[in-house]
Parts: structure tokens; C-alpha cells; sequence
């Protein structure tokens, strides 16, 4: 049986085959599905009145049938001229799908239209009439075009923002959970939280004595080291700070606890001053209802710790700061501990980024490209004392840290090597607490400092990636590429392209066999100048080793002009 048809709509037909069966058997039936249609695409989203931050990656998501690969675009002016974001797009399914259901789909659906998307880096250009367009890349009449208008707009300003707090009791540490709700806790075992993100924020019920440090689960669970002369303990509260339940108790002379975390909701960890010449390293496996210890590690000399001074990057690594030149180290989630040595005596802020690049502040900064095992003091300094750190692992690889030093806070985008001023006010700051939080499927940095007086300070920041600048100035006369700089470089270096027209670009780092170890730029560039940095790491993130690199620079300009280099650098740890 052959079925043809001149135009009728897409979609899935039925048809019904009758005919009677031979000498006089019953009627046989068949009940057909057709899905008819001609090579399509679709575009799903952005289709009219969404607003996109610059800056950001943005879904763009499209459906298609019969069609391999498609082209896409975007216009900032209606229309009117459009700018080439890749020219080769392969379908890549929008929703994560299981391996027997694509089985079963290739099997029986055949036709049925696919819905793809493409991860776009959304440009810096402000625009009210920005529209996308998706066509086949064999067949420019096979296209579709967003139904409306959409926007693209400037990210919000970052910002540190002063807070109302109904205590003016010294705060010691904070803890945040996500945007809207965050714990704060300090002296006289005074407890804030805050559930609307710092617009107003409540007094708990108090856990008794003073709190030098805090965490919390959600808006009900919460853990706190509460210290008074003769005692020691941990509390937690499963609702909310209404009540306190002791978790832990050490009643020695010397006794107090630091810092406790949880992992998740069942396993925490918590370190604590040496009694006896062991340091105090508990562990709980149950919820955080009870704790017992997790390891022996012989206290050296006088050597104490301080409260806030543990850092974790998952429940395997962990570090913690001491009085003693020293920040002890597990690789195994406190089951062994180890030290690396630093130029501070008394580091009153551990933090990590990584499980390898970290910061220890205190009378001066370190910094560690190996997970603790070594410190380096040759880094910029701050101008009193950081007693508290955060690390941010920000991507795509690109570290950040937060130090509250006097009144101020201070931020280093580059290991150390400089510190920035980023907010400053009247009250010494004591702790603050940093996190990557996804809000609409776009990542925030939220954080909040805490200090003397009740002061409370709250940040945010929509992470916008801007690994590739574009510098002002003319337009370049010649494609080029500079050489890095610096170069030897250790641990990031800057990669300098000029580009006479809008050009399909590609620009990757190949170690000394022509392995790939990662690409910078893949896509289309309008014509400039551009800096891109690389951070010494893989695409899997991961520092890769000291020695000689070549970056592969290729580009298609739209005049059909092309451009190719090669260059040499060299990475020394």
C-alpha cells in the first residue's frame, strides 16, 4: 500500500485498512498512525517577552523533525541584521531522557518532533527587540523565528546591603542556607534567623551561654558550639529555635568547640580545643543527635584552635586553623589528619574554593595550590587582621575569596595577589558565609557578615561569565593573535585575539602529545578585541601539570577571509 498527500497540515493521522476476508471469513481491520510532515523546526524558547540578563547562559530551545543540524542566530534590532551564534548545532535533547525509553522512541515514534536546546552565552548588548532564529544549515528555507520580541538586560548591581537585627549583642558567626533564610549567633547565646532574606530577621529561644558558631540544615534544624567557663557543648534545634537539645557535652577545664558542619542531613563533624594533649575531633552519624570521637591527633605544644576555622570542600576534605604556624588537613572526612605549615601563627580563617585551592587568613594570608599540603606567603596582605573567609568556586574555574578584615570586606579574584576593597561600614566584622545558590536556574552569590554591635550585612551578586572581555577601541585592521602574558605564567595567564570582522572563532589548549586539555572560545565573535584568561585547568576543572602548552587559534571571518595560529607557553609551579 502506497500513501501520498499534497498539503495538509503536520501531525499524526490514522488510517483505517478494512477488507473481507477470503470465502466469506469475517472483515479484517487495521487501524493505521501517520505522522506526516516536511523537514521542521521550531523555535521554543526565547519566543517573545522574556527578559535575559547579559551575561548569562540562557537555554535557547528549539524542536525540530527530518532536519540533522541547524544554524543558529540572534538579532538585537527586530530583524533587522542578525549575528551568527553557531553554524552547525547538532540536536541535543532538552530533557534528560532514559537510555530504554530512547529505545523504545527510535523504535515506534520515527518522526515525532524532538525538542533540542543550545546553551547560549548571552551577549552584552542591551536591547528591547532582540528576537532569535533557527534554520536548517542544509536548507536556509526550512527556519523559524521567536514569535515576539525579547530583551536582554543588564544583570543587577552587586551589592552589600546593611540589615535591621533586633540585638546589639557581638555577633560571632553566620550561616547561610539559601536567599531567604540564614542564621546568625553570638554573645549571651543570643540566636537570629531570618526567613526573608534579611528584610527582617527574629530572635530564637537562646541555647545557653556563648555562641561562637552556627550551622544550619534549613529554617529548622540548626546546630550551634555554645562555650561558657566549665562547659562545652553542642545544642541543636529541629524546630526552628523554639527549643535545645545537648548533642555533646565536655565539661574539662579547656574544653570548648570551634566549629560544626553537617554534611548533609545524617553526617557532621566538629573539632574542638585539646583536652589531655589530644585535640578534640567528634563525629556524628546519626543526625547530629549525638557525637562521639573520629580520630586522635596529639596536640602540639600550647596549639589551640579557632572558632569559625574549619573549611570543607565535600565531607572528604577538610581543614582547620590553629595558634601554632599550623593548618592540620584530612583527605579521607577526619579519619587521619596531617599539617602544612604557614608564615601565620594564629590563622583565624580557613577557606577553600576547591579541594585543592585554598586560603588561610589571620595575622597575614597563605594560599595553597595543593590541597594544604604547602602554603605560600608571598601573596598580597591585608591591612589587619582576616577573621573570617569564604572560598567560591565560581565557573567555569574561576576562583574567588571573601575575607572580613576590621570593619571591611575584602575580595580576591586572583589567588590573593590582590585584594579589593568590596564594603566597609563602622563595626568590626567577625565571620561571614558565602554560597552559589540557583535561583530561576541562574547562579547568585548570597552571603552575609556578621560582627560587634548586632551588624548584619547582606550580599548579592548574579554570576555573569566574562572570561572573554571585550576591549573598547577601534575596530582591528588584521586578524592576530599575541603572545600570553605572563608567560612562564603559574597559575593563570591572559590570551590576547584581534578579529577585523565577525568570525566563527575556536581557541584551544593542547599539551605537548596534542591532546585537547580545553577550549576557551568556540562560537561567533563580532569584530574587536578580546582577552581571554585561562585559569591553568582542564575541562574537568582539575589543575593540570607544570610544562610547555600551545594554544590552537582558528578564525572564520564572515568576509570569508581566514586566520590560523599557533603559539607556545609554559605553566611553572
Amino acid at each position: 500500500m502506497k500513501v501520498s498527500w499534497e498539503d495538509i497540515p503536520r501531525g499524526t493521522y490514522q488510517i483505517t485498512v478494512t477488507g473481507a476476508g477470503p470465502n466469506g471469513t469475517p472483515v479484517h481491520k487495521r487501524v493505521l498512525s501517520i505522522f506526516a510532515t516536511d523537514p521542521f523546526v521550531g523555535v521554543l524558547q526565547p519566543n517573545g517577552g522574556e527578559e535575559l540578563y547579559a551575561g548569562t547562559i540562557y537555554p535557547i530551545q528549539w524542536e525540530l523533525t527530518l532536519v540533522d543540524s541547524v544554524k543558529l542566530e540572534y538579532s538585537t534590532d527586530n530583524g533587522e541584521n542578525w549575528i551568527l551564534v553557531s553554524n552547525g548545532t547538532a540536536p541535543r535533547s532538552a530533557a534528560a531522557v532514559h537510555p530504554k525509553n530512547r529505545l523504545q522512541a527510535s523504535a515506534g515514534a520515527g518522526l515525532e518532533s524532538m525538542a533540542t536546546q543550545y546553551d547560549w552565552l548571552v551577549p552584552n548588548t542591551i536591547s528591547d527587540e532582540c528576537l532569535v532564529r533557527i534554520s536548517d544549515k542544509t536548507n536556509p528555507a526550512v527556519s523559524d523565528t521567536s514569535d515576539a520580541v525579547f530583551s536582554i538586560i543588564a544583570p543587577p548591581a552587586a551589592q552589600w546591603r546593611l540589615q535591621d537585627t533586633p540585638s546589639d549583642s557581638a555577633l560571632y558567626s553566620v550561616s547561610v542556607v539559601d536567599t531567604s533564610v540564614a542564621w546568625a549567633a553570638g554573645a549571651g547565646g543570643v540566636v537570629l534567623r531570618t526567613l526573608n532574606g534579611g528584610n527582617s530577621w527574629t530572635q530564637v529561644s537562646s541555647p545557653g551561654g556563648d555562641v561562637y558558631s552556627i550551622y544550619a540544615l534549613n529554617q529548622s534544624r540548626i546546630f550551634a558550639a555554645v562555650n561558657e567557663p566549665g562547659s562545652a557543648r553542642i545544642r541543636r534545634s529541629f524546630n526552628g529555635g523554639s527549643s535545645w537539645f545537648t548533642a555533646y557535652e565536655s565539661t574539662n577545664a579547656g574544653a570548648f568547640i570551634n566549629a560544626v558542619i553537617m554534611f548533609d542531613n545524617i553526617n557532621g563533624y566538629a573539632v574542638g580545643d585539646p583536652l589531655n594533649g589530644q585535640w578534640t575531633l567528634l563525629r556524628s552519624t546519626n543526625g547530629g543527635v549525638s557525637w562521639v570521637a573520629a580520630a586522635t591527633l596529639p596536640q602540639n605544644g600550647s596549639e589551640a584552635g579557632w572558632n569559625n576555622s574549619m573549611s570543607w570542600a565535600g565531607a572528604q576534605n577538610g581543614w582547620f586553623g590553629t595558634s601554632n604556624n599550623r593548618v592540620y588537613r584530612t583527605t579521607n572526612g577526619g579519619l587521619n589528619w596531617s599539617f602544612g605549615s604557614t608564615a601565620t601563627q594564629n590563622t583565624y580563617a580557613v577557606s577553600f574554593a576547591t579541594d585543592l585551592l585554598g586560603m588561610a587568613g589571620g595575622e597575614g594570608t597563605d594560599l595553597t595550590l595543593d590541597g594544604g599540603a604547602n602554603w605560600d606567603a608571598s601573596i598580597g596582605q591585608l591591612p589587619a587582621d582576616a577573621l573570617g573567609g569564604a572560598g567560591l568556586d565560581l565557573d567555569p574555574g574561576a576562583p574567588r575569596w571573601y575575607f572580613t578584615s576590621g570593619s571591611s570586606i575584602y575580595r580576591t579574584d586572583d589567588q590573593g595577589e590582590n585584594f579589593t576593597l568590596d564594603f566597609s561600614q563602622s563595626d568590626n566584622l567577625n565571620h561571614l558565609d558565602m554560597k552559589v545558590i540557583e535561583i530561576d536556574g541562574l547562579p547568585w552569590i548570597c552571603g552575609f557578615a556578621v560582627g560587634e554591635n548586632g551588624r548584619i550585612a547582606k550580599y548579592m551578586e548574579l554570576i555573569t561569565f566574562t572570561g572573554i572581555s571585550d576591549n573598547a577601541g577601534e575596530i582591528p585592521r588584521e586578524f592576530s593573535l599575541r603572545q600570553n602574558y605572563p608567560n612562564p605564567f603559574n597559575p593563570a595567564t591572559t590570551i590576547s585575539f584581534s578579529l577585523p570582522v565577525q568570525a566563527e572563532v575556536t581557541l584551544k589548549i593542547v599539551n605537548l602529545l596534542g591532546q585537547e586539555v580545553r577550549t576557551l572560545a568556540d562560537g561567533a565573535k563580532a569584530a574587536g578585541k578580546y582577552d581571554i584568561v585561562w585559569d591553568g585547568r582542564s575541562a574537568s576543572g582539575a589543575p593540570v601539570a607544570s610544562g610547555v602548552y600551545f594554544y590552537h587559534f582558528e578564525a572564520q571571518g564572515k568576509d570569508g577571509r581566514e586566520f590560523r595560529d599557533v603559539r607556545k607557553m609554559l605553566l611553572l609551579k
